[in-house]
């Protein structure tokens, strides 16, 4: 593939993390102050590379997590928005009006994603019952665990805005199955 100028659709395109993204992450985990217990990370380049610099750094476990990767977004992964936009308006218009129903083209169905990210936050919190923990991952995964634990719609996600390297807190309370969250927001 010819390397794309723009906006992508960056589900599970291994995209390397640039420069400026490496800093701004780091900029970020320096100004939360956290006594990070451990990490847990996307295995996606553009996640791992600064999970696993930040884990070494200050000599904690960092698991790579294949669950916390992206949504697949199979044959729109990677092709530029405004290619997709142009060639399947239709389309397009009816994944980001309702994610649920819609599909793009050998991609991931919403109810997958969302069921394999609840299965991976009901695990860690099975096996982690105490401490802070840093999760690196990708906006897609952010907005579903924010939806699952605020109960908002899947056709509602795009309101919770993400900036880039930005960092958002899910406080766990009580015991498994009977589970009470809180969530902080710290965005630039």
């Amino acid at each position: 593939m010819a390397k794309q100028k723009g906006a992508i659709y960056r589900g599970r395109t291994d995209s390397k993390l640039t420069k400026p993204g490496m800093k701004a992450m780091q900029r970020t985990l320096a100004e939360a102050g956290q006594p990070w217990r451990g990490v847990v990370s996307s295995p996606l380049r553009r996640c791992s590379k600064v999970a696993v610099a930040y884990a070494a750094e200050h000599d904690i476990s960092c698991q790579l997590e294949p669950r916390l990767q992206e949504i697949d977004f199979g044959e729109w992964d990677g092709e530029l928005l405004a290619d997709i936009w142009e060639k399947f308006p239709d389309d397009v218009t009816h994944f980001w009006e309702d994610p649920e129903a819609f599909t793009p083209p050998e991609g991931e169905p919403l109810k997958v994603f969302r069921e394999r990210l609840a299965e991976c936050l009901d695990d860690f919190v099975r096996n982690h019952s105490q401490g802070h923990y840093l999760w690196v991952t990708h906006g897609g995964v952010i907005r579903a665990l924010l939806a699952r634990v605020l109960a908002i719609p899947a056709g509602n996600w795009n309101c919770l805005q993400l900036d880039y390297a930005s960092l958002s807190r899910i406080h766990i309370v009580g015991e498994p199955g009977e589970l009470g969250y809180s969530v902080a927001f710290i965005n630039r």
